[in-house]
């Protein structure tokens, strides 16, 4: 095969490698989409390969339900016969190709692919970062196990350039497998929903917010993973201190048999795969002063990025990705898991000093936004990566 080679000068095509269905917009905050649309500018061509087929579906739930029986979890998409069969799918493309780099959204797609075209993946995780952390990754199957590390080792070895959207991630590769620091790199994901653009109208959002009411914002869809009764507890502790406070929950459904406090709004799910909802959600940022997220496993946390893009500073647990995208003091506050104490008094305090304090954390919130998490940034760092590998 010939290897293909570009320079600057030349349009860079792209070889965007994507498992599933990257115009699903209900899958994984549509980042799919907005990475595709990051990358396409006037030096860069993005050709997308995928979805994969994936002919082992019917005998991967039936193993899982094996594995289940004995208390083990099997993750059928890390199996290497899927991966192998990806490889194929992605090779024969590059065959009828003009890529002259391979981009994968993640490391299986291309743990085993056989091209002479330089490879590029995108995570958000390792897969060792994710064993006894992430919920599902506590009683791996053996082969899951065996599969999970064996594929990204082959992904590492492959690349080029490693791209993880934290330095949470990135240091579980180097740890783990030691590739050559020069070689991995950290490029957070951007909000896949932008607030305004105009500073001016961010000006007059943050100070449209009312100073005798706590407007506190929730956000997901696993209430227990991502600290929905935390929140709850925050919000009702702030209450009994005297300091009116407001909860509206988004996505996530408590799960308790008492009634919820009159204080707490649940608007429930709201896909940002519509105009409808992607109008609530930003109209639900832009009247919040705060985001909380008290999770307790977290890769990256996108929705954290599109709080700072309304100027929205995050109040978030000290985990996983999660600091890549909160600089304390410029964009939230960091926390050890369930410290509701913590979480309370950064916030009486914001609001005790809420011209100096607050109002100049919303301010440097969206700056963050601006400057960092947005995928115009993101994309032209990714640009350059693809450029430094194919010359």
């Amino acid at each position: 095969m010939i290897r293909h080679t570009r320079t600057e000068a030349v349009r860079l095509k792209v070889g965007y490698v994507v498992a599933s269905d990257w115009q699903d917009r209900t899958s994984w905050s549509a980042t799919a989409v907005h990475i595709a649309a990051a990358l396409e500018d006037e030096s860069t061509h993005v050709e997308i390969i995928g979805p994969l087929r994936d002919p082992f579906r019917t005998r991967g739930r039936f193993k899982r339900r094996i594995h289940h029986v004995f208390g083990r979890t099997y993750q059928h998409y890390r199996n290497a016969q899927v991966a192998r069969c990806y490889a194929r799918q992605v090779a024969n493309r590059l065959e009828r190709s003009s890529a002259s780099v391979v981009l994968s959204l993640g490391a299986i797609p291309v743990a085993y692919l056989e091209s002479e075209v330089p490879v590029v993946f995108w995570a958000d995780a390792t897969f060792a970062s994710l064993v006894g952390y992430y919920p599902g990754y506590e009683s791996l199957a053996r082969e899951t196990v065996a599969d999970g590390y064996a594929m990204d080792r082959a992904a590492f070895e492959r690349a080029g350039a490693v791209i993880f959207a934290s330095e949470w991630a990135a240091q579980s590769a180097l740890k783990t497998f030691g590739p050559d620091p020069a070689r991995v790199h950290v490029i957070p994901y951007g909000a896949n929903l932008e607030g305004p653009s105009d500073p001016e109208e961010i000006r007059k959002m943050i100070r449209s917010r009312p100073q005798d009411e706590c407007r506190l914002l929730f956000v997901g869809v696993d209430w227990h993973r991502k600290g929905g009764e935390t929140a709850l507890e925050i919000a009702q502790r702030l209450n009994d201190r005297g300091v009116p406070t407001r909860l509206t929950v988004v996505g996530g459904q408590p799960h308790r048999a008492r009634p919820l406090p009159p204080n707490v709004h649940l608007e429930g799910f709201i896909s940002k795969a519509t105009p409808d909802g992607q109008h609530r959600l930003r109209t639900l940022f832009a009247n919040s002063h705060l985001l909380l997220l008290p999770t307790a496993a977290e890769t990256f946390g996108i929705v954290l990025a599109e709080a700072s893009s309304h100027a929205v500073p995050s109040l978030a647990t000290d985990t996983g990705g999660i600091p890549t995208v909160v600089r304390p003091g410029r964009n939230g506050e960091l926390f050890r898991l369930g410290d509701v104490e913590a979480y309370c008094a950064c916030i009486e305090r914001l609001f005790s000093h809420y011209d100096d304090e607050y109002i100049g954390l919303a301010e440097s919130s969206f700056s963050e936004a601006r400057t960092r998490l947005n995928w115009g940034v993101s994309g032209s760092a990714v640009r350059r990566i693809l450029h430094s590998v194919v010359n």
